[in-house]
């Protein structure tokens, strides 16, 4: 019962919680956007990142990744999320001008 109890507790610890992120509100028409020159766009980004369930450590908001690459005009969102045994990490990057 003990390791029962002890496998149980273990498992408990090492499941990460899962994240749904729905579209971004400020959703952008990127139907005119030229991605030709994506390389030339600035990238911003914001990450918030987790440690055996416990967080978020950081910020995921548009407006955050906007500041931090100074973009005026906003062409682009993504969502980058990665999950591990004990480490979990979500960022939201923006493209634009």
């Amino acid at each position: 019962m003990k390791k029962l109890f002890m496998v149980s507790f273990l498992l408990f610890l090492i499941t990460g919680c899962s994240h749904y992120y729905s579209p971004a509100s400020n959703n952008v028409n990127i139907s005119s956007v030229d991605f030709s020159r994506i390389d030339e766009m600035k990238q911003g980004k914001a990450c918030a990142f987790y440690i055996f369930g416990f967080g978020p450590f950081g910020e995921t908001r548009i407006t955050k990744a906007i500041k931090n690459a100074d973009i005026k005009t906003v062409k682009a969102v993504e969502y980058e999320n990665a999950a591990y045994p004990f480490y979990s990490k979500s960022c939201i990057c923006v493209y634009g001008d």
